[in-house]
């Protein structure tokens, strides 16, 4: 049955199983740091792109202006509790905010922390190629699984080992299409 799918479904099935995996990392990240009523508390969390630029008196007026002018809340969390963030929303809060991010995984000794950063970023460009309706090759869609198994290997979520399952068929249709010449 697997076999029978497009690759951007199988994206698809990857992404489904992140979201699965990270929400309970982020959700017990975010008790810990906001307590009582943390569901609420985050609703005033709004991961923002953090510009290369650092001094503002050296960015180019129409570059500001380009920034002003755009809807800054695409794609926000902000004013939406935990439980209603999707996995666009969790993958820009881990990409966006990879201090942060990384500073989480190394306090709960999970190490390795701009790694898995790195994995989040990576995840989240593939999240708005596949909502986009980009296409995806079979070499994309095992990229994808890779990806998303080594996150959630790093942050000990059980979703990991289903989703190296999938990983393992998506190898098997790699090899099959190489031996088939292709």
């Amino acid at each position: 049955m697997f076999e029978t799918r497009s690759n951007k479904e199988r994206v698809g099935i990857a992404l489904d199983f992140l979201l699965d995996g990270l929400r309970p990392f982020l959700e017990q990240y975010f008790k810990r740091i906001y307590g009582v009523g943390w569901e609420e508390k985050t609703r005033e969390h709004d991961p923002k792109v953090r510009d290369s630029n650092r001094d503002t008196n050296k960015r180019d007026n129409r570059d500001t202006n380009k920034r002003d002018n755009r809807d800054t809340n695409k794609g926000s969390v902000r004013g939406k509790k935990f439980s209603e963030w999707d996995a666009f929303s969790i993958l820009k809060f881990m990409a966006y905010d990879r201090e942060v991010f990384s500073e989480i995984l190394d306090s709960s000794g999970y190490g390795r922390g701009r790694y898995l950063s790195g994995l989040a970023f990576e995840l989240f460009e593939v999240r708005n190629k596949w909502a986009h309706g980009e296409t995806f090759t079979l070499d994309d869609a095992y990229r994808v699984f890779d990806s998303a198994h080594r996150l959630l290997m790093g942050v000990s979520a059980p979703e990991a080992m289903l989703l190296r399952q999938d990983k393992k068929e998506v190898r098997k249709l790699l090899v099959q299409e190489d031996e088939r010449g292709f």
